[in-house]
C-alpha cells in the first residue's frame, strides 16, 4: 500500500511544484510589462511636462526683457530724469502685465 502512495505523492508534489514556477513566472512577467508600461508613461509624461514648462518660461523671460527694453527705451528719450519718475514708470508697467 505504501508503494502505491510513493510515486502518487511524488507525482502530485512534482505538479505542485510546476504550477508553483508557472505561476511565479506569470506574476514575474506580469510585472516586468507593468514596470515597462510605467517607466514609458512616465517618460512621455515627463517630456510633455519639460516641453511646456520651456515654452513658459520662454515666453515670461522674453516678455520680461520687452518690459525692460521699452522702460530703458522710455527713460532714454527723457531729458530730466529723477528716482520718482523711474519708480512710478516701473510700477505701472508692472501692474499693466499682472
Amino acid at each position: 500500500m505504501m508503494n502505491r502512495l510513493k510515486p502518487r505523492i511524488l507525482g502530485i508534489s512534482i505538479l505542485f511544484i510546476i504550477i508553483i514556477i508557472l505561476t511565479c513566472g506569470a506574476v514575474f512577467k506580469f510585472k516586468f510589462k507593468l514596470d515597462n508600461k510605467l517607466k514609458e508613461t512616465t517618460h512621455t509624461y515627463l517630456s510633455e511636462f519639460t516641453e511646456h514648462n520651456i515654452i513658459n518660461l520662454k515666453t515670461r523671460l522674453s516678455g520680461q526683457f520687452d518690459m525692460l527694453e521699452s522702460i530703458a527705451n522710455f527713460i532714454g528719450n527723457l531729458n530730466n530724469i529723477n528716482d520718482e519718475m523711474v519708480i512710478d514708470l516701473m510700477d505701472s508697467d508692472v501692474s499693466a502685465v499682472l
